[in-house]
């Protein structure tokens, strides 16, 4: 809430207030629930049903693997590897959405999001900056408060295993280095939410609530029901749904939470400038922020 809430302040200010945009008119496409209905199925999916499987050794083995001095947390470049594999498997079907559907109803980069302007297509550097300033100023003042309170109250921000504190002087060109793959997967993800998974906001305050609801659901619900087949077996019968996959599981309670958040974040910022890149500039560094911080390190130079 204090990344929208402060978001939200410096947006009204004068300097920041230039990224704020009128949403473009909602495409008008035949059929459009139940095409809505269907990718948002796949796209919840997706990511649950490659979480164990497709993504090279699992966490376990990943943290004993070897790490680099660039890559140096052996379960964080697990996790940057799904997310880029997620990722593409959106960009593919926002690709097919687009040729099938979009493209014949009038959608445009400045209808998805792609433009800096949402009354033209446009890109600009000076607006992309001052995005990135943004962002770095929300995530900044983020970054100090969880310095000052593990610093005087020795504690952090946390519920049961998703926890997140400041970085440390040594995470910072981790967290450079995990920062891309994170960016390209939170920039196809704004793209698929101003998409193929745009929700309009409509009269009265369950109509104005939906585009959350629904990004809370498609973010969540494929690892929370991934998570359920995974314990609920293990709460009845001793044996967990997946018994060789025990850490992943563990890791992917976070994800029940973080993607949630992350959608909630792309919805409200994409609402407000009318473009994917102030979503995916906040989400790809607060992510790689709390992963970063959390994971053990597994290079250690001679």
């Amino acid at each position: 809430m204090f990344i929208i809430f402060l978001g939200g302040v410096l947006l009204d200010t004068k300097f920041f207030g230039a990224l704020v945009q009128d949403n473009p008119k909602a495409l008008e496409i035949k059929g459009g629930k139940g095409i809505w209905a269907i990718l948002a199925i796949i796209t919840t999916a997706f990511p649950a049903l490659i979480y164990f499987k497709y993504k090279g050794p699992t966490f376990l083995e990943a943290s004993f693997l070897p790490g680099s001095a660039i890559a140096p947390q052996g379960i964080t470049s697990a996790i940057a590897k799904w997310s880029v594999i997620n990722g593409l498997m959106f960009l593919v079907l926002f690709i097919i959405w687009h040729y099938a559907f979009g493209k014949k109803s009038g959608g445009a980069l400045d209808s998805y999001g792609l433009s800096t302007s949402s009354a033209k297509a446009e890109f600009s550097y000076k607006y992309i900056g001052k995005t990135v300033l943004l962002a770095a100023t929300i995530l900044g003042s983020i970054q100090l408060i969880a310095a000052i309170v593990g610093s005087v109250f020795k504690i952090d921000f946390r519920f049961w295993v998703v926890g997140f504190k400041a970085l440390g002087v040594n995470h910072f060109k981790m967290a450079f280095f995990y920062f891309w793959p994170f960016l390209f997967f939170f920039l196809i993800a704004a793209l698929a939410s101003q998409s193929y998974l745009r929700l309009n906001k409509k009269e009265g305050k369950l109509g104005k609530a939906l585009p959350y609801l629904a990004s809370i659901i498609v973010n969540g619900l494929g690892m929370l029901v991934l998570v359920l087949m995974q314990y609920i077996p293990a709460i009845t019968t001793g044996t967990p749904g997946f018994p060789n996959f025990t850490l992943e599981a563990v890791v992917a309670f976070q994800f029940i939470a973080t993607l949630p958040f992350a959608g909630v974040i792309a919805t409200y910022f994409g609402e407000k400038t009318s473009n994917i890149y102030l979503p995916a500039f906040i989400n790809a560094g607060f992510i790689t922020m709390y992963i970063v911080v959390g994971q053990a390190i597994h290079y250690f130079p001679k």
